[in-house]
This record gives structure tokens, C-alpha cells and sequence, in this order.
């Protein structure tokens, strides 16, 4: 009977740490995952082009502290027709002093629908209103219709289209909740740890000790 009381003891405890183990291991992968992809974000252009051309480039320059370059910008193809299509830039994990949009490359019309910033898991999303763009070169006309914004080009070849994105806003927004999403994260881990390892005591303290009084 003593055996059994002991080996039961045993196995409990064990299972007890392996508990604490797997929760250990759970919650570390949690924390890197999130500190892993803090910085990381995206910006969602949903647009529409008509060109003269089937089929042209839209590039986004992002102004780390060098200015704008070719190096630091992220080139698509754009088809050109009047179904809206989401184009996803990848933002650097670096701080960003502005963003420039060259929509296409050859003169046109593009209508956008919305500019999103979005986190790295889809969980926060900032909407960045039209007011935030700014025209730089080459373009003719920018009409505001209803939730949609109509930018035509210059006709002229070749064109430099552009404007300027403010999302600094938007991103600060962004980065504050993920922020208190890291809070939230280290809280839930302590709360791990410590129920963890109050159970693990509780078991090696009191049922290891009872188990040794009865053995005597």
C-alpha cells in the first residue's frame, strides 16, 4: 500500500511538470512569435487603373532616414482595367520617416478605394483617409467621389506620377495596441509561471511530505 501511495505521488508529480513544462514552452513561442512581428506591417492599396497599356508597374518608396531610393521601394505589376485589386507592401521593421506612392507608370486614371495599414497577424487594421495624401509630381486632377478617390495623371510620356502617404498616425495607433498586446502577453505568462509552479511546490511540499510521514 505503501508502494502505491508512493509511486501515485510520483506520477503526479511528474505529470504535474510536464504541465509546467508544455505551458513553459507555450507561452515562450507566444512571446517571440508576437515580439518577432511587433514591427512588421503591411499597407493594403485597393485600386483600380486605366492606361493606355495592358499592363504596368506601381512602386511604393519607403523613407527609412535615407530618403526615398530605389533600394528601399517594392515594385508590382498593375493590370490595367476597372476591377479593384488589393496590392500588399510589405513595410521594413525600421522606423519610417514617409512613404511615396507611384500608382503606374504610364499616364492614366487610377481610382482608389482604400489604403489600409495592417499588423503582421491581421489583427489590427488602420484605415488611412484621404486627406493624408499629397500630390507631388505629374498629377492633373484628384476627385473625391463619394468613398472613392479618382487621381488622373499628367498626359505626358514618360510620367512620374506621385504622392505622399502620411500613415504616421495610423502606425503610431497601431504600435500602441500591439503594445498593450505585449502587456497583455507578459501578464498571461507570469500567470502561467506562477500556477505553474505553485502547483508544482504544492505537490512536492505537501503530498511528498505526507507520503514520507505515512511511509513512517
Amino acid at each position: 500500500m505503501v508502494r502505491i501511495n508512493s509511486f501515485k505521488n510520483q506520477f503526479t508529480l511528474k505529470y504535474v511538470i510536464v504541465i509546467l513544462l508544455l505551458s513553459l514552452l507555450f507561452s515562450t513561442i507566444l512571446v517571440y512569435h508576437r515580439f518577432k512581428v511587433v514591427s512588421s506591417s503591411f499597407i493594403d492599396i485597393t485600386m483600380s487603373s486605366q492606361t493606355t497599356s495592358n499592363l504596368t508597374i506601381t512602386q511604393l518608396f519607403i523613407d527609412t532616414g535615407r530618403g526615398f531610393n530605389e533600394k528601399e521601394s517594392i515594385v508590382l505589376p498593375v493590370e490595367s482595367n476597372q476591377k479593384f485589386k488589393t496590392l500588399r507592401f510589405v513595410l521594413p521593421d525600421t522606423d519610417i520617416f514617409a512613404v511615396r506612392f507611384d500608382p503606374i507608370s504610364i499616364p492614366g486614371t487610377i481610382t482608389i478605394q482604400k489604403i489600409e495599414l495592417i499588423d503582421f497577424l491581421g489583427d489590427s487594421h488602420e484605415l488611412i483617409s484621404f486627406d493624408k495624401i499629397t500630390p507631388l509630381k505629374d498629377i492633373e486632377s484628384i476627385v473625391q467621389e463619394q468613398d472613392r478617390l479618382i487621381i488622373k495623371t499628367k498626359n505626358i510620356e514618360p510620367v512620374d506620377a506621385s504622392f505622399l502617404l502620411d500613415i504616421t498616425e495610423s502606425l503610431d495607433k497601431m504600435i500602441s495596441r500591439i503594445n498593450f498586446d505585449q502587456l497583455l502577453v507578459f501578464f498571461l505568462l507570469l500567470v502561467t509561471i506562477l500556477s505553474t509552479t505553485g502547483i508544482t511546490l504544492y505537490y512536492i511540499v505537501f503530498k511528498v511530505k505526507n507520503s514520507d510521514l505515512f511511509q513512517e
